[in-house]
């Protein structure tokens, strides 16, 4: 015999009653994330500088991430570039350090986000709440990058650049 159903009362009532607010409150959690913060990639498109890539060189990839709002905070946008240069890694960092100085950029070089063992060396740049890292890559990873993209092995100057906001 199927039991009949009782109006809602006692504990069940207040579960019912704190449910509604816990939905919404995550409701607008996960709303507040869904917008673009700014500055955005769109304004780090804008910094002059941001987008540079060095003559000739040859890009094995590239990504671009807006900025996110996220649950432990807001991540910057970014863009990532990875290529080869045809020539020594000095006279890359200082093609950058001309082209992006000629842009309104000045050395950060105490921001240079080092990983040893996968680039070595580089320095860092920043421009208002922009800053850009310059990475120069082992001959291990220039290797690894060129044969993802299908490229031939051996670049004499493989770099990382990374332009973000924030």
């Amino acid at each position: 015999m199927p039991r009949a159903t009782r109006p809602a009362t006692g504990a069940r009532l207040r579960v019912a009653q704190l449910s509604r607010p816990v939905v919404l409150l995550v409701a607008a959690v996960v709303l507040a994330g869904c917008g673009e913060p700014h500055p955005g990639l769109g304004d780090l498109k804008a910094v002059p500088g941001a987008t540079l890539t060095y003559p000739g060189a040859v890009e094995y990839q590239r990504d671009e991430a807006r900025a996110r709002n996220h649950v432990d905070g807001p991540s910057p946008a970014t863009i990532t570039v990875y290529a080869c240069a045809h020539d020594a890694p000095a006279a890359v960092e200082a093609w950058f350090a001309r082209a992006l100085a000629a842009r309104g950029w000045t050395a950060d070089p105490g921001n240079h986000q080092d990983r040893p063992g996968a680039f070595e060396g580089g320095t860092a740049w920043k421009r208002g709440n922009a800053s850009f890292d310059l990475s120069c890559a082992t001959r291990a990873t220039a290797d690894v990058l060129a044969r993802r993209t299908h490229q031939p092995t051996g670049c004499p100057s493989a770099h990382q650049t990374l332009a973000q906001t924030g």
